[in-house]
């Protein structure tokens, strides 16, 4: 059994505890006490104080708490995470982001999709990986478990494609691009469409003009124009706020696979 699955039957196993137990709420904060003050920055479990500005700031993460099993969860899978990437420097984010990705982790039931949030909590610790933008949590929280599998397998997909675009004559290109929706549920693949994680791939002829002449004008140099036309989402590319929010909430195989030719994407 792998570290993480682990930490995750742990988590299991202290959230029945806690159950049983009764005062929930008392004893989780008790015990994320410690990994709120990581997220948030300052003695959240001592915020009781009679500094005001303290106990607005724990008013306002208790009130983004929506189930606090959920919560203990949700921090062991992060510390899962951490341990698993041998994270050890972390920052505090922004609470602008923490106070929503609270909120949507701890209301979400869905296994697959609270591991998503988890990794995106993860992400946004590591000190010395990209920083998380806001946008990624409202995104998550808008993806459902299919569009998140079919987000999945694009990202594998893409991975592997060569960036390279091709040409099939000497006048037509092609983008690189990945199967969509002739392979995709057609729904997720718009859902991921509008979400701005991927767009559809492009087409663009090159046009040219021979020298020679136009009643009395003379031409003498060859003339040529590109133009780009976009399809539907039977093939698709990854925007950079795709790419970027992928790499946030996604691992890259472990092993490479044969490249994909574009020409059969």
């Amino acid at each position: 059994m792998s570290d993480e699955a682990k930490a995750i039957e742990e988590a299991a196993k202290a959230v029945q505890e806690v159950a049983k137990a009764g005062g929930k709420a008392i004893v989780a904060g008790q015990k994320a006490g410690g990994w709120l003050d990581r997220i948030f920055g300052g003695a959240v479990e001592d915020s009781v104080a009679l500094v005001w500005s303290d106990r607005v700031k724990a008013r306002r993460i208790a009130a983004a708490i929506y189930d606090s099993e959920r919560l203990l969860l949700l921090l062991e899978k992060t510390r899962a995470r951490l341990r698993k990437k041998r994270i050890v420097t972390t920052r505090i984010p922004p609470p602008k982001i923490m106070l929503p990705l609270l909120e949507n982790a701890t209301m979400e039931t869905e296994d697959d999709l609270h591991t998503l949030w988890a990794t995106l909590l993860a992400t946004a610790l590591d000190a010395k990986g990209a920083e998380v933008h806001r946008k990624f949590v409202s995104i998550l929280s808008d993806l459902t478990s299919a569009d998140a599998a079919v987000l999945e397998l694009l990202w594998k997909d893409w991975l592997v494609v060569d960036m390279e675009p091709f040409k099939s004559s000497a006048t037509v290109t092609y983008g690189p691009g990945v199967s969509g929706s002739d392979k995709h549920d057609e729904a997720s693949m718009v859902t991921i469409n509008r979400l701005g994680l991927v767009s559809p791939n492009y087409v663009e002829i090159t046009t040219y003009q021979p020298p020679g002449h136009d009643g009395d004008y003379k031409e003498p140099r060859t003339h040529e124009d590109n133009a780009r036309a976009y399809g539907d989402l039977m093939t698709v590319a990854f925007t950079p706020l795709g790419i970027a929010f992928c790499e946030a909430i996604f691992d890259k195989p472990r092993k490479s696979r044969a490249r994909i030719d574009p020409k059969k994407s």
